[in-house]
């Protein structure tokens, strides 16, 4: 998903993919931008802002043969970002219960120390400030064991450092 310089999204309006850093005149810089989390069979709402998919495996209901990107216009995706998912070992020890709570998250935050999934956080702290970010996953909103909220609070985190930083002037 990414080019080097960004993440690459997919518009599906404009069917085009663009970069971070062409989406310039969508800033809403000074505005206060919020990270949001939401399961993938919750309604779409226009609050949710830019709608990124955070897990490994789309379920078949989203799939689709007839369009290129093989995703359902149903899901209405700004992104999709496996590399933000749990790795397949992780995911799966989590699914078969040879892992407790706990150790998943400390599996899965040492996951997203690794060079792929740092840059393309810092890549959604830096798309956040043109608007909100909504996190998907197929769990529901209301489990609090999903990666997703651990993901969430990991840009929350680096968008506070970076507040911090420039109000400081560091």
């Amino acid at each position: 998903l990414s080019d080097g310089t960004g993440i690459v999204l997919h518009n599906r309006v404009a069917k085009r993919s663009v970069c971070v850093h062409e989406l310039r005149e969508e800033s809403t810089l000074g505005e206060i931008t919020m990270i949001k989390t939401k399961s993938i069979y919750e309604p779409i709402s226009s609050e949710d802002g830019k709608r990124v998919l955070v897990m490994r495996w789309l379920p078949k209901q989203f799939m689709d043969a007839n369009v290129t990107s093989g995703i359902s216009d149903a899901l209405v995706l700004y992104a999709w970002i496996i590399e933000l998912s749990p790795s397949v070992v992780l995911l799966t020890a989590w699914q078969c219960g040879k892992i407790l709570w706990p150790r998943f998250i400390s599996m899965y935050l040492e996951e997203m120390t690794l060079p792929t999934p740092v840059r393309l956080i810092n890549d959604l702290v830096a798309l956040a400030a043109y608007g909100d970010i909504t996190l998907l996953c197929a769990e529901a909103e209301q489990n609090p064991r999903c990666h997703r909220h651990l993901l969430k609070k990991l840009i929350d985190d680096q968008i506070a450092a970076a507040a911090h930083h420039a109000l400081s002037g560091e």
